[in-house]
């Protein structure tokens, strides 16, 4: 009897551990805004706009979700090898992973993934190096103005006449 009292003990104490071990796998210091972005360990800043969602099958790479963007500026980098046509992040926000929706404009700071560490062999062609953002990072979505067309602006550029 007495037995079976502990083996539930250590059997409660289990799954509490296992509990708090999947509730606080990916945890981060509160940092503000400028802290994220000023940081030396931030490798780049970019204003991106997304492309897609990153659900289709050919992005999820090396347990890794991929998305393609548009890098509008960029304003810190570690590196000019940086391949500015797709993003990567870890699958789910258990891993620090984020989700972006498709076809918004975000500001984002991350890591700069090196693929050519150590791999270096003579003769053959340098990778391009891949931006990482998680949810430890900056990421920020934004709403940039709208710009007005050429043609709403023909008739004001059409009645401009020059001060003497």
């Amino acid at each position: 009897m007495l037995s079976e009292i502990i083996n539930m003990n250590y059997l409660v104490v289990l799954l509490m551990l296992l509990w708090i071990g999947f509730t606080y796998a990916c945890t981060c210091a509160p940092r503000s805004e400028a802290e994220m972005f000023c940081s030396p360990y931030t490798k780049f800043g970019a204003l991106v706009k997304t492309k897609d969602d990153g659900n289709t099958n050919t992005s999820i790479v090396r347990r890794m979700r991929r998305y393609k963007i548009r890098t509008v500026e960029m304003f810190k980098s570690g590196t000019n090898k940086v391949n500015k046509n797709v993003i990567f992040t870890n699958l789910n926000s258990a891993g620090c992973g984020v989700t972006l929706e498709a076809h918004t404009y975000y500001v984002l700071t991350g890591d700069v993934i090196d693929l050519n560490k150590g791999k270096k062999k003579p003769g053959s062609k340098a990778k391009k190096n891949r931006m990482k953002v998680s949810i430890c990072d900056l990421v920020k979505k934004v709403n940039p103005p709208e710009c007005p067309s050429l043609d709403d602006m023909k008739p004001s550029l059409t009645n401009y006449k020059p001060e003497p």
